[in-house]
């Protein structure tokens, strides 16, 4: 049992240090949920449901997380390695030996982003196809098409680019290896034994989610809600997943305590690569498996990851110094969520509400 004295707080304090930074920043809705020393603290929102403000955003509404979703695909990998059903040097050839340089490319290569294997995300014909059919998602064989338009960006193993296809090529490894949808996959190994009850790999665009808006789908007008007619199976196993605040601090609090992984699982996930850049001096980042880690920061060194897609802005963080999971999502795309995440976090701590 944890016997570690958490502050004393108000949940309407915690409350209304959201809402500042929310009407701060101009952000419509947010949720947000807080977890330290592995205890609860707080869960909460502040902001709106709708364009017209005229309902409030509930603390549970589920969202689009997009690219957290790595994180849990990234664990259900692991979980299956602990169970020896996989080997993270397996080389990709084994399930998919039509992709190029598949015999050089191993699953470690996928999980941390070192496969050299191009990304979508700059392709104009992603973005276009996306736009003409929001409600009718690619393929994986129609997105490593798009992505193999261009060169890869090095050889296996060689450096780090993040590419999106790496966690496609997953989920379709890991639907192999497991006989079943990578739905329930992730539902057995993740979401059920951690009682993730709100948390989905999505079976269609009809899955409940809160309104979200962007101006992605009518790029000549407002903001539009959405969430009725984008399906975020476009982003597949590498951004897809839907979740509430509370969920996904649960996950990561869980993740990062060392509560779901065996200590050589967990060793890997923490096998941290460098991210080439132009960086200051002082902020060093890095990519595990399924997940970024930033040292030098103003909180101390973080573990986590963020997400982003049409309508939807979501982050996740542990920073270690604190043992604090802190889980930030909102339902436009117009506001970074580091933004409304990093400063409200240090007024909690600075003011000893958490």
């Amino acid at each position: 049992m944890n016997t570690q004295t958490l502050p004393s707080h108000s949940d309407s304090q915690i409350n209304e240090a959201l809402a500042a930074f929310v009407d701060k920043k101009g952000a419509l809705g947010v949720t947000a949920a807080l977890i330290k020393h592995g205890e609860w603290v707080w869960s909460g929102s502040a902001g709106y449901r709708t364009l017209a403000r005229d309902e409030k955003l509930p603390p549970d509404a589920v969202f689009p997380i997009f690219s957290i979703t790595k994180t849990f695909v990234a664990v259900l990998a692991l979980r299956l390695v602990d169970q020896e059903a996989l080997r993270l040097e397996a080389p990709v050839a084994t399930w998919l030996p039509e992709l190029p340089r598949a015999d050089g490319i191993t699953l470690r290569h996928l999980l941390n982003q070192a496969s050299g294997i191009p990304d979508y995300g700059d392709q104009r014909a992603y973005h276009e196809a996306v736009q003409a059919h929001p409600s009718e998602p690619w393929t994986l064989k129609e997105i490593l098409a798009c992505a193999l338009d261009k060169p890869f960006e090095f050889e296996p193993g060689a450096s780090w680019a993040y590419s999106n296809p790496n966690y496609w090529i997953l989920g379709y490894i890991l639907e192999q290896v497991t006989k079943t949808s990578l739905q329930a996959a992730l539902d057995k190994h993740v979401t059920r034994p951690l009682g993730l009850k709100h948390t989905s790999y999505p079976r269609s665009s009809q899955d409940a989610i809160t309104p979200g808006f962007s101006t992605y789908l009518n790029e000549d007008g407002p903001e539009v809600d959405i969430s009725r007619g984008y399906n975020t199976r476009w982003a597949g196993p590498a951004g897809a997943m839907l979740s509430t605040a509370t969920d996904v601090a649960y996950f990561y609090d869980a993740l990062l305590s060392g509560k779901l992984l065996s200590p050589n699982a967990q060793a890997a996930l923490l096998d941290l690569t460098f991210i080439p850049g132009d960086f200051p001096e002082w902020y060093q980042p890095y990519y595990g498996l399924g997940l970024f880690c930033q040292k030098g920061t103003g909180l101390g060194t973080l573990y986590g990851h963020g997400g982003s897609g049409p309508g939807y802005q979501t982050l996740a963080q542990y920073i270690v110094d604190h043992q604090l999971t802190a889980v930030v999502l909102s339902n436009s795309d117009r506001i970074a969520p580091d933004g409304l995440l990093y400063p409200f976090i240090k007024r909690l701590l600075s003011e000893g509400m958490i």
